[in-house]
């Protein structure tokens, strides 16, 4: 795993230099340039030679290169799904879980952030460069780069779906916003504001054990029943092996409790969370059986 290692390091070195409009890198490789410490501070070692052994180096803007920062993140997307659910996940060892948190916490600071700053980056690119479409005469150029901008845009959108995946694996109220897809975005991403308290006690519960009693009280409709729902989804993602013990006031709420985590449960997006139940293919009887 340590191929996985530096491949995660050295793209997460570009990230940190994306926002770097003086970022040095060599013009024969394109690696950035060795740096040294010079009372406490890093500068470019300009005197020494690059890695490959060229001296001849330039600044560069790495976010005007969006096939480039794409290319680095999807890297990103494939070395972390990789490393946290092939290889940290499935040995249950404290540390390793450690790791795995420590993944997320630097894909929700360090990466997340990038790509919905490019997102931003290119819908105002694109509604700029709409507006100066003729209905008269067709412009080749213009439309190419509109053409370009659509393709990266979806691509950073799909870089943005995986990433909240993988957030959402140990981040119970990314989980609750992710699967809210299956509900047209009308159940978790409205009452966000009422449950923020509940999510956040409820992830310390589930991943720390810290947590011991929870209680909610909200208005009729609010989403009460839904976010148990989400909860013990949440809980099978994290362990299979959980216990859920759920009492019902009402027989027939018993049904539709099944249906919504069945739902959940049996849907791609619980898949790309937790890759462990994509072997289930959706089948509601295969999962409980």
């Amino acid at each position: 795993m340590n191929s996985l290692k530096s491949i995660i390091d050295s793209r997460l070195d570009l990230v940190k230099h994306f926002t770097d409009k003086s970022y040095c890198v060599c013009k024969k490789c394109g690696l950035g340039w060795k740096t040294r410490l010079v009372n406490g501070t890093k500068e470019y070692d300009l005197k020494s030679p690059c890695c490959c052994g060229s001296k001849e180096y330039e600044n560069k803007y790495l976010l005007d290169n969006n096939s480039f920062v794409i290319q680095v993140l999807e890297d990103l997307v494939k070395a972390y799904r990789t490393e946290i659910h092939e290889y940290l996940a499935p040995s249950n060892i404290a540390d390793k879980e450690t790791q795995i948190r420590n993944h997320i916490k630097d894909i929700m600071t360090k990466i997340a952030p990038i790509v919905d700053g490019r997102i931003t980056a290119m819908k105002a690119q694109y509604t700029s460069l709409s507006k100066k479409r003729s209905s008269y005469k067709q412009n080749i150029d213009l439309e190419c780069k509109i053409a370009n901008i659509e393709e990266w845009y979806q691509k950073y959108l799909a870089i943005k779906d995986d990433l909240t995946a993988l957030i959402a694996f140990r981040h119970f109220e990314t989980y609750c916003l992710y699967i809210d897809q299956l509900f047209d975005n009308s159940i978790f991403t409205p009452a966000l504001h009422l449950f923020k308290g509940f999510y956040y006690y409820a992830n310390s519960m589930v991943l720390n054990g810290d947590v011991k009693f929870i209680e909610k009280q909200c208005f009729a409709g609010a989403g009460k029943s839904a976010t148990d729902c989400a909860l013990m989804s949440f809980l099978f993602g994290v362990d299979i092996n959980n216990d859920v013990l759920k009492i019902f006031g009402n027989k027939d709420n018993v049904t539709q409790t099944m249906d919504m985590i069945l739902t959940i449960m049996c849907s791609k997006a619980y898949s790309n969370v937790f890759p462990y139940f994509s072997k289930y293919n959706g089948d509601r009887d295969a999962i409980f059986s």
